[in-house]
């Protein structure tokens, strides 16, 4: 975890909710990861479509 996630952990708060906050920063840097990933795909695939293209 990063220093800022550290901090939220320790800042507590009177917030109520069913979710523990590390699976919730767990969760959220697993979502930014997925989204990295996918954005890295779709870039690959139209480099791939601009090589191969086949019109023009």
């Amino acid at each position: 975890m990063s220093e800022t996630d550290e901090e939220i952990l320790h800042q507590g708060g009177g917030h109520t909710s069913t979710m523990d906050l590390k699976d919730h920063l767990r969760t959220w840097h697993g979502f930014v990861a997925f989204i990295k990933w996918q954005a890295i795909g779709i870039a690959i695939v139209m480099i791939l479509l601009a090589i191969f293209r086949t019109n023009g």
